[in-house]
């Protein structure tokens, strides 16, 4: 059961084996662009890349035929590690504990675990403290063309930044997304609607080893 911490305070949970990086998946993903109502605190090192305000919230649905199968809730800010672009990921859970310790040994991301009730309209993740966000979504399939784009990911493992460009091919959709309610435990409050928002149930991903830096 996970424990009421956050993501400088890692709960304790039992220590599983992983596969290694590459992680290759098929999911499907909503992802947010959300204006916060305190700055994000960064660790000496990063920079906001969107204004020290601008949250990225991401739900994923990792499907049969990835590496792991998995669901995965991210709320990040979008940050600059010297002039590269990525987004700190300092709150992370998943449903998973080969992908909680995968994420924590690869890429220094500080996962937690979480249950995802998921349900026409959307997604509520608790855990064994109760509510974390619930959000509504858009679950209909997209109809456009599959395109390439990448993102970047900034994690940490010890005393060095784990960096790395995440290449995918997704169809892109309406994402319908909006923030219900969530748990006072953060020490920040989002808006309930995106300035910006994207979706695509039909997302073909690659995890790669990060790259290592001071």
């Amino acid at each position: 059961m996970a424990q009421a911490a956050w993501a400088t305070e890692m709960a304790l949970v039992p220590e599983a084996p992983y596969p290694p990086a590459p992680w290759t998946a098929t999911s499907q993903y909503w992802a947010g662009l959300f204006r916060s109502d305190k700055p994000a605190r960064l660790p000496r090192g990063l920079r906001p890349l969107l204004g020290a305000r601008a949250r990225m919230v991401t739900v994923v649905r990792y499907l049969p035929g990835s590496t792991l199968v998995y669901d995965e809730l991210i709320v990040a800010v979008p940050a600059l590690l010297g002039w590269r672009p990525g987004l700190y990921i300092d709150h992370i859970w998943v449903d998973s504990l080969a992908s909680l310790w995968g994420g924590r040994r690869i890429w220094g991301l500080p996962k937690n675990l979480a249950d995802f009730a998921w349900t026409e309209r959307g997604v509520t993740v608790t855990d064994g403290a109760g509510l974390i966000m619930e959000l509504a979504l858009n679950r209909h399939p997209p109809h456009g063309p599959a395109l390439p784009f990448a993102t970047a990911g900034i994690g940490r493992l010890g005393e060095r930044w784990a960096w790395g460009i995440v290449p995918m091919r997704a169809r892109f959709g309406e994402a319908g997304m909006r923030i219900v309610s969530m748990s006072p435990r953060f020490t920040f409050h989002l808006g309930r609607r995106p300035t910006i928002a994207v979706a695509s149930r039909e997302c073909h991903v690659t995890f790669p080893n990060p790259a290592l830096m001071h």
